[in-house]
């Protein structure tokens, strides 16, 4: 009877009994999985710039992207210390052409002041050899070569080159030369002299063998005053009033008188170089 009982007790429920029947547990699916660890990678790819060179260089590992930076940063390392090579270079070439161009100033301001110094002294001994009665064609070609531009002096020097390898009376010797001269032509009978003491004396016959009384005084004037500017060293006054006589009388004195204008043409440039060397020396360093 308890069987039966217990077998009517377990015997299932009429349909539509109003009781819960139990329920299966819901199962994931795949698809939230999926979507979960796409979201993961996402993350990570975007902020892998900031956490996976740390994490490469704490676990000692190279990523072929750093192993090309790597290499990169060398050659980058490489350039860089060449640029500063050069530009030190470039440094050390432009003080080193700053050095020469110095050099090479200071070489030509020394050559220049040399050659400004030889052509100086060429000057001072050609003035010298002017002032002598000997030659003088060696002191001037040596003015001419140091000093390319004699300014004032060129047509001067030009006029009494003729006479450089003879030399220059110099006024001492015109003054004794026309004594001996000016007492001859100053003769009362200077028209009677024999034709050869004449001919010895200006190499030729007088074209006229009388002078006329006014004539004579005029000679004997235009003499003494020649004598008494000789006197006092003026030659050039000299040479002025002799150069009023004419005929016979300005032969006789042609020589001279040519030996005279030459020295009165050498007094001018010795007058012209000393100028000239005075400035020259104000024009000196040191001065």
């Amino acid at each position: 009877m308890t069987g039966d009982a217990d077998q009517q007790g377990s015997t299932p429920a009429p349909a539509g009994a109003d009781w819960d029947t139990p329920q299966p547990a819901p199962r994931r699916t795949a698809g939230g999985g999926t979507t979960a660890m796409a979201a993961v990678a996402l993350v990570a790819a975007v902020t892998s710039a900031f956490w996976a060179p740390p994490l490469f260089q704490f676990m000692h590992l190279r990523t072929p992207t750093a192993e090309k930076q790597a290499r990169q940063d060398v050659e980058i390392g490489r350039l860089s210390q060449t640029v500063a090579d050069l530009e030190r270079r470039m440094v050390d070439l432009a003080a080193g052409l700053d050095k020469a161009r110095q050099e090479t100033a200071a070489a030509r301001s020394a050559q220049a002041a040399a050659e400004a110094r030889v052509g100086l002294v060429a000057l001072v001994q050609l003035q010298a050899a002017l002032r002598r009665p000997g030659p003088f064609d060696v002191e001037l070609a040596l003015a001419r070569a140091a000093n390319p531009d004699l300014g004032a002096a060129a047509p001067l020097l030009a006029s009494i080159e003729k006479y450089s390898t003879t030399g220059i009376l110099v006024t001492q010797q015109l003054r004794h030369e026309f004594k001996s001269l000016a007492e001859e032509i100053t003769r009362p009978d200077y028209k009677a002299m024999p034709a050869a003491w004449f001919n010895s004396l200006i190499g030729r016959q007088p074209a006229d063998q009388g002078a006329a009384p006014p004539q004579a005084e005029r000679v004997a004037a235009a003499v003494e005053h020649a004598r008494e500017h000789l006197a006092t060293g003026n030659l050039d006054g000299a040479v002025t009033e002799l150069s009023q006589v004419s005929g016979d009388v300005a032969l006789a004195l042609d020589s001279w008188m040519t030996d005279a204008r030459a020295r009165l043409a050498a007094d001018a440039a010795i007058a012209k170089l000393g100028g000239r060397i005075a400035s020259a020396l104000a024009q000196m360093p040191g001065r």
